[in-house]
């Protein structure tokens, strides 16, 4: 409708190439198998979409049973993402690979269907280096319809480049 706030976006910049600062790390990246023996996410997925055509995303082989359903004491999905051309991430790119995972929630749910994103927040923390990035989401609560997914991408260097959390609603089959 016209008149009617859609959405809304804020952004902050930085140039990363000088920042400067101390570093600490209380976390790890992930312990994710090798990308040759991971699970290219066509071959995982029920049905695969334009946009995942044009990255090489891969699943972690314990988590393949995503999208199953069932009780899975913890809702998390692990694997590396890059673009399909070869081409080296680049902060931008970040932006989208932070958000292109299969909802972590699928473990417990199945697949839903569509988990429409109601707010994404997304810290880079830097420039990744060239190849793939080693990827985590997770969802530890769902509350009404609302579960919350938080995503890590650590790059070839291990190092993290990016954060995100948002808020989501899924959206179950009557």
């Amino acid at each position: 409708p016209i008149g009617t706030l859609l959405a809304r976006f804020t952004a902050t910049y930085t140039d990363f190439d000088r920042v400067r600062g101390a570093d600490h790390m209380a976390g790890f990246p992930p312990e994710v198998a090798a990308p040759e023996r991971c699970i290219p996410i066509g071959d995982a997925a029920p049905q695969d979409y334009e946009l995942r055509k044009r990255l090489d995303l891969r699943l972690d082989p314990t988590c393949i049973h995503w999208g199953l359903g069932g009780i899975h004491e913890v809702n998390r999905l692990k694997g590396w993402v890059r673009l399909e051309d070869g081409r080296d991430p680049d902060p931008i790119s970040l932006l989208l690979f932070v958000d292109i995972f299969p909802p972590p929630a699928t473990l417990r749910f199945g697949h839903a269907g569509w988990v429409p994103t109601l707010e994404l927040t997304v810290h880079l923390r830097g420039k990744p280096a060239p190849g793939y990035l080693r990827c985590q989401t997770q969802t530890r609560f769902v509350t009404n319809g609302i579960l919350e997914e938080e995503a890590e991408l650590w790059d070839s260097r291990g190092r993290l480049v990016a954060m995100s959390r948002q808020l989501a609603k899924i959206r179950l089959p009557e």
